[in-house]
């Protein structure tokens, strides 16, 4: 029964930082709003969202991008010149979010390192990521 309890324990705490489980890699790259399917979410592996084709960049204004990865990296690319809001959190890893940087190595269930980078205008594009094991990237180019 030790044995049993330890497996199960193992599973549940796996569980709480994998919420889906699906894996793999996604890459997008949209030219319109459109074409962003909301939420972005990944169990375990790599999401990378190019947002820099997309056209006009300032369609984006106003626009909210969820993005969530379990276990894994979160990267999303921005235009040069579009203001954005970002709201970014890792529980064991790293963020970097247009220039700011954040680490963590939180191993408390329910608790996690956040970073946000405000934006300048009234009407940003507005990042909201999140994984529990791994990173977020939000940078411009």
């Amino acid at each position: 029964l030790i044995t049993l309890g330890t497996i199960l324990s193992a599973i549940l705490v796996l569980s709480s930082f994998v919420p889906t489980f699906s894996m793999g890699a996604f890459d997008l790259e949209p030219t319109s709003v459109r074409e962003i399917q909301e939420p972005v979410s990944l169990g375990m592996g790599e999401i990378k969202i190019d947002l820099r084709d997309v056209s006009p960049a300032t369609s984006l204004n106003g626009h909210t991008l969820n993005v969530s990865n379990g276990v894994g990296r979160v990267e999303v690319i921005v235009p040069e010149g579009l203001d954005v809001e970002v709201n970014a959190s890792v529980r064991i890893g790293q963020i970097n979010a247009l220039g700011l940087e954040g680490a963590g190595n939180t191993f408390q269930l329910g608790r996690s390192n956040n970073l946000v980078h405000e934006a300048e205008g009234p009407n940003p594009l507005v990042i909201n990521a999140t994984t529990n094991i791994g990173e977020v990237q939000v940078i411009r180019k």
